[in-house]
């Protein structure tokens, strides 16, 4: 009697077991990887959608930045955006120059130039 509990146990207990690890494996894992520190030499930065079903995304693999263009069943490269991309796109987007270069600047440097822009830009009555 004791081997038919055995066997009962097994034939019940064990395809428990795989459809909670292929459920874990399927779905939690993927969600809760980043926080786990998975897959850091890949980031999106940056994604649009063009429409319901194309997006534009600014990926960064490694030190260089990547345009993919994104379709069901398709992902093109667009442009290799090369490694300074983040610094150059920083700068456009600050005015910010710095003559030691984009390294040089610092977050506290470019939330002022953000802040003071901001401030500097007229309302809709026209007094700024």
């Amino acid at each position: 009697m004791e081997l038919y509990g055995a066997y009962l146990r097994f034939f019940v207990f064990f395809p428990l077991v795989m459809v909670l690890a292929y459920f874990g494996l399927r779905f939690l894992l993927p969600r809760y990887a980043p926080l786990w520190g998975v897959g850091r030499k890949i980031q999106v930065l940056e994604k649009v959608a063009l429409h319901s079903r194309a997006h534009l995304y600014v990926v960064r693999a490694g030190e260089d930045y990547l345009l993919l263009a994104v379709v069901p069943g398709n992902v093109t490269l667009l442009k290799d955006l090369g490694p300074d991309w983040a610094a150059e796109y920083l700068q456009q987007e600050t005015g910010a120059v710095d003559s030691r270069g984009p390294e040089a600047l610092s977050f506290t440097g470019l939330w002022k130039k953000l802040k003071d822009r901001g401030n500097n830009a007229k309302g809709p009555d026209g007094q700024g």
